[in-house]
């Protein structure tokens, strides 16, 4: 059986998930040039013997594979990046996966889990195409299938597929120089280069896996050239992208070369999809870091933070003396800027500690059903809470439409012995079953599983026994249940399921549902008389939430509004919050109080509304927020005057007119 080593590139600016496998050897990059010694811990060096690492600047992942080449003594010798993994699994099992421009499946994290569905480090299949073949390496794509993300251009040639990124990625007289160097060091290998700059067929992002006597040829070919060429680019005054000029074209040597290789061999080259991994951050879990502070969990958007921010500056203002909170934001994505908003406000929050939480390693790229586009996928993360803090016993879960006004340590002292949770009971769903106007009752026995609805709970605030709840459930049960099933109100219907005959009743005015429009008041009156009268007799509750429509932010007449905008005042996005009631306000739209959502002017106006967050949606989907494609794609739009916005911006409307 021959020895395999793929050697995988990591940064080394900050850690990225290890994935596990006999054949994967984790490389930091750049070792010699990373001041971080803790860095290193778990992870191969490439400046050990022979090696280029203080060039990784320029060269990237190519200073690993310069250090393997010359200090392994394995059969088979791949590369792979952090990011990018050659694939082992059959296409036909992976046709519900996204792909991008070049063809490669897109994940959104990258985890243990993942590796083994694409069976990328999978070293008995591995090992069995290695009998048979003298390399591995990435399916050529159709260049011209290509759309530039610098300037939106189509592209004809890998040739041209470099010029669209000139002083982007390379500049303008590299390719040149390039090929003036293979001139002088390899003029037979000329004609291969340039019949590569010149097709149709790509091979790019450097990952394959090569027989010993490949790789030896490879590497031969191309680091002489790139040493030379490294004397010759002027490197005065580049950009972070230009500096590592080398690395590309390292990346147009091997494409050239594997190319070449696999028209002149096919039958000994095995070609495979490569899966890209959107987030390759190292898979932490939450570590208790002060035993004395009340732990709070909260879900959010990015779009959210500002109204976090008004929740969290409430938490302060109320807390007593001596309390301290350890306050955890879980989210999908939150951008840089408003981070750092966020943290700077709560340094002036004594007492209040911060940290932001990307809970989906956990379940990879599982799809959350979403019943509403007033729900949001993050609302499924305070399922996940006992497994995100397998340090804590318990913690307040709370949604971020919500304003405090006391202490929670009585709250979060509360005894879960022997239950799961504690939470308040919700009139307003109460309300529903006694007016069963969507067949609710037959809803919440059969399809939810409850045996007495009335005990249903508003998990928009709940007091969490993680510890019990790692013991009664699974995480993988939790996760089919969230992608599987179709509940109305999405993971609140099954936290009802789970903790059915398992909560401690709390009082009304640790979650106090605000008549926030006509059909709340409505429905709490059509609750029991007894849960009316205990509402109607709240008078000083601690936590106002703002659970349904219109929110305090959107419309200055709803109950309790002034209680938000007092805390808004004080935080580090209250201009923005005026800047959206102030768009809100000049939108063709009333504030109706007396329906359950804002009523639109007219039903074509709704209708584009819903038509833009469809085709928003699958903008997102294929521009991911913070990914650089978006990036790109801004970069682009804002360019109001190019053809390629005009022509853009047609498609969108055209796009719009199909819904």
């Amino acid at each position: 059986m021959p020895s395999v080593e793929i050697y995988v590139s990591h940064r080394r600016d900050k850690k990225t998930f290890k994935p596990e496998s006999k054949v994967f050897k984790n490389v930091v990059c750049g070792s010699a040039i990373c001041n971080d010694e803790g860095r290193f811990e778990g992870y191969l060096r490439d400046d050990a013997g022979e090696n280029v690492s203080f060039m990784a600047g320029k060269l990237t992942e190519l200073s690993v594979l310069y250090w393997a080449w010359k200090n392994s003594t394995s059969d088979f010798i791949g590369l792979c990046h952090y990011r990018r993994f050659l694939s082992f699994e059959d296409p036909k099992f992976l046709k519900e996966i996204r792909k991008n421009e070049f063809d490669q499946y897109v994940m959104e994290n990258l985890s243990q889990n993942s590796i083994d569905k694409f069976h990328i480090g999978d070293d008995e299949k591995i090992e069995k195409i290695l009998d048979s073949y003298d390399a591995v390496i990435a399916n050529p794509i159709d260049i011209k299938k290509v759309q530039c993300c610098n300037n939106g251009k189509f592209e004809t040639t890998v040739r041209e597929h470099w010029r669209n990124y000139d002083n982007y990625l390379l500049k303008p007289e590299t390719i040149s120089k390039l090929l003036s160097t293979i001139n002088d060091l390899f003029p037979d290998k000329l004609k291969i280069v340039e019949k590569y700059l010149n097709g149709d067929k790509y091979i790019g992002f450097n990952c394959f896996i090569l027989r010993r006597e490949v790789l030896d040829e490879l590497c031969n070919f191309i680091f002489p050239i790139l040493f030379k060429l490294d004397g010759e680019l002027d490197y005065r005054n580049n950009h972070c992208r230009t500096i590592r000029s080398l690395g590309y074209v390292g990346e147009i040597l091997i494409g050239s070369f594997l190319l070449n290789r696999l028209e002149r061999n096919k039958n000994k080259i095995y070609t495979t999809n490569v899966v890209f991994f959107e987030n390759t951050e190292e898979k932490k879990y939450i570590k208790r870091e002060e035993k004395t502070s009340i732990p709070i969990v909260l879900m959010s958007s990015d779009y959210y933070i500002p109204y976090v921010s008004t929740l969290l500056q409430s938490l302060f203002e109320s807390k007593a003396v001596g309390t301290k909170y350890d306050v955890i934001i879980l989210n999908k994505w939150v951008s840089p800027e408003n981070k750092r908003r966020l943290e700077q406000q709560c340094q002036n929050l004594k007492g209040i500690s911060l940290r932001f939480y990307n809970p989906t390693f956990l379940f990879d790229d599982s799809k959350f059903f979403v019943s509403n586009t007033v729900y949001a996928v993050e609302a499924y993360y305070r399922m996940f809470s006992p497994w995100l803090l397998p340090d804590y016993d318990k913690a307040i879960v709370m949604d971020s439409d919500i304003i405090i006004n006391g202490d929670l340590s009585d709250l979060y002292d509360i005894s879960l012995e022997g239950k799961l949770a504690a939470a308040v009971k919700d009139f307003v769903y109460q309300g529903f079953l006694n007016e069963n106007l969507n067949n609710d009752i037959e809803y919440a026995t059969e399809t939810i599983g409850l045996e007495n609805p009335y005990d249903y709970v508003n998990t928009g605030v709940l007091l969490l026994n993680l510890k019990e709840l790692r013991n009664q459930f699974s995480l993988n049960y939790l996760v089919e249940l969230a992608t599987t099933k179709k509940f109305r109100i999405q993971e609140q219907d099954i936290l009802n399921f789970l903790l059915q005959k398992k909560v401690i009743f709390l009082d009304i005015k640790w979650n106090y549902y605000l008549e926030v429009n006509g059909a709340i008041a409505r429905f709490l009156e059509s609750s029991p008389e007894a849960s009316y009268n205990t509402y109607q007799s709240c008078k000083d509750p601690v936590i106002l939430h703002y659970a349904s429509q219109p929110k305090p932010w959107d419309c200055l007449e709803v109950q309790f509004s002034d209680e938000f905008w007092l805390m808004a005042r004080k935080t580090y996005f209250y201009e923005i919050l005026l800047q959206r009631l102030m768009m809100r306000q000049f939108q063709p739209a009333v504030n109706d109080l007396s329906s359950k959502m804002f009523l639109i002017s007219t039903a074509k106006e709704q209708t584009m509304i819903r038509n833009r967050e469809k085709v928003r949606h699958i903008l997102d989907l294929t521009f991911p927020r913070g990914s650089y494609r978006r990036e790109c794609l801004k970069r682009v739009f804002r360019n109001k005057g190019s053809r390629f916005y005009k022509l853009t911006r047609g498609i969108y409307r055209k796009v719009l007119s199909l819904y």
